[in-house]
């Protein structure tokens, strides 16, 4: 940008933030909607389960929906920068929490035969949603800190791609393989915007297939999750059950849906209707054109999040903006998929919408580093603009005229 432009631009005591206030609407209002969805979701459940009282899972992610937009507003305001700092701490925090798990210690906590949870006095939490945005960050801050040695095996890629395997691979034990599948797709993909050689990436496919098939024979009931994704009638009591439950929620919807709390899937035919099938009960009250808003909803914050990364005035903001709107944007896009029977079933919750408290906690705290780096690009003078107010002409240097002699 030149002086003259520079001097020109107008200043603005304070800037529109379009970007800033789109993207924070949008979240606002997928938290209320999720909210929403949970009691309609989950009344059958907190009326049997907890004393009677039909509002009981509402108010439980109510409460953390408050805490957690509280400090997404507060880091909203904290310069992204600052990340830096953590991006090695925090992969070495969530990797000592994914190995208290691994080792089955004290603090674990074991459900449905799968440890998962840390529990830290009264509050409980998966490590691996923390090992999630971790990730994220370490790999924004290595594609920073590298620049174009990030192409280079040694230097660049290796040293990351350890990170990330060895953070998996404890995901894996738990055992957690679509969590530790997920997050080697988000990676891979940062990895590849951070400026990663695709022939680097592509050469993990085959190790990575070979890792898949071995963990499925070594585990039975993953074959068959797919098996029934092929044919849920195949064992329609048994692997199949949640998905007939699924489809046959959403098919009673139809076009319009039979109206908020008309649900009959959340009242115990559908299994985790308020966590990981909340998007099949959405259908069924809300319909298809509810199911199709919420999509548009998420698409928007993709596309929103995306359009931050573009515009970010340097690279570390650029990759965690991708980051954290690929990690959103792949588990809501994830979680839509198994509802539909696109995917097999995964255990991932829809961001913002499932109930669940460390889901919500992190996606929010993640959301307001983005909502932070939305305010840095909107504050940032336009290239584009201010060449265009620089309508002087430019001199052009004019040819020595040749002497001749005679």
């Amino acid at each position: 940008m030149s002086r003259v432009a520079t001097q020109t631009a107008p200043s603005r005591e304070k800037p529109a933030r379009r970007t800033y206030t789109t993207l924070l609407v949008l979240v606002l209002t997928l938290t209320v909607l999720g909210l929403l969805a949970v009691y309609t979701a989950g009344s059958e459940l907190s009326e049997r389960s907890y004393g009677g009282n039909p509002a009981y899972l509402f108010l439980e992610q109510a409460k953390r929906a408050v805490i957690g937009v509280a400090i997404m507003l507060l880091l909203a305001r904290v310069p992204y920068k600052v990340w830096k700092l953590a991006a090695i701490p925090g992969v070495v925090v969530a990797a000592g929490f994914l190995v208290l798990v691994a080792l089955d210690t004290p603090l674990a906590v074991t459900v449905n035969g799968a440890t998962r949870w840390i529990r830290l006095g009264s509050f409980q939490f998966q490590p691996s949603e923390l090992a999630r945005y971790a990730l994220v960050l370490f790999i924004a801050w290595w594609g920073w800190l590298r620049g174009r040695d990030i192409q280079d095996l040694g230097k660049g890629f290796l040293p990351v791609l350890g990170v990330i395997v060895t953070l998996t691979a404890l995901i894996v034990w738990q055992p957690d393989f679509s969590t530790a599948a997920m997050l080697m797709a988000i990676s891979l993909v940062l990895l590849f915007i951070t400026g990663a050689k695709f022939w680097h990436i592509s050469s993990l496919i085959l190790p990575g297939l070979a890792a898949a098939v071995a963990i499925v024979i070594k585990s039975p009931y993953k074959l068959d999750r797919i098996k029934v994704l092929l044919n849920p009638a195949s064992d329609p009591t048994g692997g199949g059950y949640q998905l007939i439950q699924s489809f046959t929620g959403m098919g009673r919807g139809g076009i319009l849906g039979v109206g908020p709390g008309g649900s009959r899937q959340k009242m115990f035919f559908l299994p985790e209707a308020h966590t990981d099938f909340i998007y099949a009960i959405i259908g069924e009250e809300f319909g298809l054109i509810g199911t199709l808003a919420l999509l548009f909803l998420f698409l928007l914050l993709i596309y929103t999040g995306l359009k931050i990364a573009r515009r970010s005035p340097e690279p570390f903001g650029a990759y965690l903006a991708a980051g954290i709107t690929l990690s959103v944007g792949f588990y809501a896009l994830a979680n839509m998929a198994v509802t539909v029977g696109v995917l097999p079933p995964t255990g991932l919750p829809l961001p913002l919408i499932s109930y669940g408290g460390t889901s919500l906690l992190m996606t929010l705290a993640a959301l307001g580093i983005l909502l932070n780096i939305a305010r840095t690009v909107d504050d940032e003078p336009q290239a584009v603009p201010a060449r265009k107010m620089n309508t002087a002409p430019k001199r052009t240097a004019t040819p020595a005229r040749r002497r001749t002699t005679t």
